[in-house]
């Protein structure tokens, strides 16, 4: 079963939340309010659940992981990590 989220936070598309990631990070300037920090968590969280459950399909092979210039160590450390982390 997959989760879903309701409310404002699936209002946001990738070009939203790479801009919050940007300020978030302070690479904008101005700091992140709660709101955006809490948004680009939650953006966090969704993409490393999905990428925990894509490792462990049968078609995500070492070859995939390969095209996107990993190992499946790495891949699977990054999907590990906690969602406030960078």
């Amino acid at each position: 079963m997959k989760a879903t989220f309701e409310g404002e936070f699936n209002r946001f598309g990738d070009r939203e939340v790479l801009a919050l990631i940007e300020k978030a990070t302070g690479q904008s300037g101005k700091p992140a309010t709660m709101r955006e920090i809490l948004v680009l968590w939650l953006d966090r969280y969704r993409q490393r659940r999905q990428m925990a459950r894509d490792l462990n399909s049968v078609g995500f092979t070492d070859a995939v992981l390969e095209d996107f210039g990993l190992t499946r160590q790495q891949a699977e450390k990054q999907a590990a990590k906690h969602f406030w982390q960078a």
